[in-house]
């Protein structure tokens, strides 16, 4: 039922969930077939849904497996070659923008049709603190916190960390066409200004603001949804 996989022992569910990844890159979410997936990972039907109830729950957990992974590996560039605010954030988004490129798992979640009622992203990327936005964003915080000087505005910084996601994602979402390298610098430089600059007086940096700016000919807000012209 189970082997042994470097000194973990792996379960029905993590090879539920490996399986289903391959169908995502090869079909697209929206075309994976649950029986399908549960004949190729050798188990019977009931077995899958005892570990997922439904297609929805097995997707939600495969994107987080893999969001989880990936954020890892994200504070892990971050903190080894992000010596400052400016720097972390480039290298962060660089890694990020890369990894879609040459990522089959996020290219295959990105590129699908998201107007699609089974289309994986929206059911992982709205509403709900275990979803995309929020769980990068508090990642990206932790090691901007790590890295930032220590009389840093908190509210400024965390307002940040949330604007370089959503600015990312807007560009993965809907790429520019400009170089990856010149999408880190323009994100992070925007960033990490809004961190460096002295709140207006009497403003409340976390509440109501967006932070708004023209990256390669795109005007992409930082506050609200990921896609473009928001």
């Amino acid at each position: 039922m189970s082997r042994s996989d470097g000194g973990r022992r792996t379960t029905p569910g993590d090879r539920i969930l490996e399986i289903a990844k391959r169908h995502a890159i090869s079909h697209g979410w929206r075309a994976a077939r649950v029986h399908q997936i549960a004949a190729d990972a050798g188990v019977s039907r009931p077995t899958l849904y005892k570990e997922f109830p439904n297609k929805h729950a097995l997707g939600v957990a495969l994107f987080q497996h893999e969001l989880g992974t990936f954020l890892t590996e994200l504070a892990e560039v971050m903190t080894i070659h992000g010596t400052g605010v400016r720097a972390a954030l480039r290298i962060g988004v660089l890694h990020t923008l890369t990894e879609a490129d040459e990522g089959p798992f996020l290219a295959a979640v990105l590129t699908e049709d998201r107007s699609s009622e089974g289309a994986l992203l929206p059911g992982v990327s709205i509403g709900g603190p275990d979803s995309l936005v929020p769980l990068a964003s508090a990642a990206v915080l932790a090691i901007l916190r790590r890295v930032a000087p220590a009389d840093v505005d908190p509210d400024r910084l965390a307002f940040a960390a949330t604007c370089a996601v959503r600015l990312t994602f807007s560009h993965l979402v809907d790429p520019t066409g400009a170089p990856r390298e010149a999408t880190a610098d323009h994100i992070s430089e925007l960033c990490a200004a809004y961190i460096e600059a002295s709140p207006p007086s009497g403003a409340d940096p976390g509440q109501d603001l967006v932070v708004e700016q023209a990256v390669g000919g795109q005007r992409v807000a930082a506050e609200g949804s990921v896609g473009p012209g928001q």
